[in-house]
């Protein structure tokens, strides 16, 4: 499918783009880790500084504050990554998803 990324790629960019800081920044893209849900998990909020189009990847609890700072950063989440199907990785889509649809 067009778009679609497969799940493995997505696994080994998140293994390069894990920093040590909860941001990173280049010119054209912010790249902000955000440990969220009982487990802290990391969840990535990856943005185009242009065109405020981001992707969130494996939101897993905290949705409130994930989308404070969707909505802080002027974001539009454009796509949902989850790296694979566990609970811990997958359990703030629904959330997310409604949030997205009332844009």
């Amino acid at each position: 499918m067009q778009g679609m990324v497969p799940s493995r790629i997505v696994s080994h960019a998140l293994i390069l783009l894990s920093f040590p800081t909860e941001t990173f920044e280049m010119r054209k893209i912010s790249i902000k880790q955000i440990p969220v849900g009982p487990f802290q998990v990391l969840t990535y909020l990856v943005a185009c500084l242009q065109t405020r189009h981001s992707v969130i990847i494996d939101p897993a609890g905290d949705e409130d504050k994930l989308l404070t700072l969707i909505q802080t950063e002027g974001l539009r989440v454009k796509y949902i990554l989850n790296t694979h199907g566990h609970a811990d990785h997958v359990l703030g889509n629904p959330y997310i998803t409604d949030f997205i649809l009332e844009l």
